[in-house]
């Protein structure tokens, strides 16, 4: 969970300010949020990491102010078949990679959003 809060640190993504400071109007546009744990395993099957994502319940959220933003792209399944198909018959070796912090979003969206981090998630980024 430190390691998504100081990726989103690092990307600017977000800018953390006491709940007490926001106007009446921003405190009731407070989105909340919950944090995803995954966890991850070796081939052999072993237990390796356990994964977090931060995600702010931007279904709350008014649509019309975001337009067409609403949504991070993503890889289609069946361009992960093709390039699957096309390995198999030139006989090509197939990896995946991850690349951390892959999705968050780089687009602005010309408006300031407010989400409630968790007890937890608060008292992480106090440690910070």
């Amino acid at each position: 969970m430190m390691t998504e809060i100081k990726q989103l640190l690092a990307r600017q993504s977000w800018t953390p300010v006491q709940k007490d400071r926001l106007t009446p109007a921003q405190r009731r546009s407070i989105l909340p949020t919950k944090m995803f744990l995954k966890e991850k395993f070796k081939p052999s099957g072993a237990f390796d990491k356990l994964k977090s994502r931060l995600v702010a319940e931007g279904h709350r959220q008014d649509r019309s102010l975001y337009r067409d933003k609403t949504s991070s792209h993503t890889v289609s399944t069946s361009c992960v078949f093709t390039i699957a198909t096309i390995a198999h018959h030139e006989r090509r070796a197939v990896a995946t990679v991850d690349f951390p912090g892959a999705y968050y979003p780089n687009s602005d969206m010309n408006t300031e959003i407010y989400f409630e981090l968790d007890k937890i998630m608060s008292d992480l980024l106090m440690q910070i």
